[in-house]
């Protein structure tokens, strides 16, 4: 029996009469009286195997076993080939255990859809095999989605596709590499996409359509066809401490930045643009701040402004 002293809170209520702790936070199960264990797997966790040592083989499986609900599904490292879309509702998540996680087609597909708000993928490997001219890797249409520690490889068309309305998107730690087309298309507001390796695409690295309040923040981008940041009617972006590096490769001019003529209030500071095919940077919208940039052996030059009421003190052009 539980001694209550008078003024001091009574922290052993819920002990039973055996002393076994019968409310314990932050585990999924309540020990019973045959069973002096508790879980670490949380009641809205659902485990995928491909080895068959989960709850299921198969990650559609799982996503069907979540329904509608919130949830996440864990997938263990293994081969999972697809033939459809693989597509998330608001609040789910599929979490793998890294680049072993291999989530594959030969498919001209869309891999993986973050269709609700707030769901997310992490730590997987998204990969397309380069099958198809209309196939993306994972394409966003919900608000507040995450994409973090991923491998997107080998996608006919675009690695990750922010769809318009798609706001407040972050997409953290990925490489994306390999792409048909772009690596990465942004048309969703306040996004951030931070950290990432963005290499080999057959067109621009980052292209952005009408995307406002962006930050693109300490990424490699390399080794694209076109421009390494195309921008198209955008406004109050911040481009912050990227190397960008060898874009242009079909020899057309391929810019390191490029801000067209209604890009509005774009912040680019601390970044290394070198040895791009066209220019170092692009200016011709308005009111673009250019500060401490790095701007090293571009074809065309270091900067072209023809924008108005630009900013630029402080970078290394020679």
């Amino acid at each position: 029996m539980v001694k209550v002293i008078p003024g001091i809170p009574n922290l052993f209520s819920d002990l039973g009469s055996d002393g076994q702790v019968l409310k314990k936070y932050g585990k999924r199960k309540i020990p019973s009286d045959d069973d002096d264990t508790v879980s670490t797997k949380k009641p809205d966790e659902i485990v995928v195997d491909a080895a068959g040592n989960g709850d299921f083989k198969t990650i559609a499986a799982g996503l069907t076993e979540l329904g509608a609900s919130a949830g996440t599904i864990r997938v263990l490292a293994g081969i999972y080939p697809i033939t459809s879309t693989l597509t998330l509702g608001a609040n789910q998540t599929i979490f793998g255990s890294g680049y072993g996680t291999n989530i594959t087609t030969t498919s001209d597909i869309t891999l993986v859809n973050l269709n609700g708000n707030r769901s997310s993928i992490f730590m997987c490997r998204v990969d397309g095999n380069s099958t198809g001219s209309s196939q993306l890797g994972i394409t966003v249409g919900g608000d507040e989605c995450v994409i973090r520690n991923c491998w997107i490889t080998q996608i006919g068309d675009i690695g990750i596709n922010i769809e318009d309305g798609s706001d407040r998107v972050v997409i953290e730690g990925c490489v994306i590499k390999d792409c048909g087309d772009r690596c990465l298309h942004l048309l969703g507001d306040k996004f951030m996409v931070s950290d990432c390796v963005i290499e080999n695409s057959a067109d621009d690295g980052i292209a952005m359509t009408s995307a406002d309040f962006g930050s693109i923040i300490g990424n490699k981008i390399t080794s694209h066809g076109e421009h390494g940041i195309d921008m198209v009617s955008c406004s109050q972006t911040c481009i912050v401490g990227n190397y960008i590096y060898s874009n242009g490769d079909n020899n057309n001019n391929g810019t390191g930045i490029d801000m067209g003529p209604s890009c509005n209030d774009t912040c680019v500071t601390g970044n290394i643009l070198h040895t791009n095919d066209g220019y170092g940077i692009n200016v011709s919208g308005s009111a673009t701040v250019l500060v401490g940039n790095s701007i090293l052996n571009n074809e065309d030059g270091g900067i072209n402004d023809t924008g108005v009421g630009t900013v630029s003190t402080g970078n290394a052009v020679p």
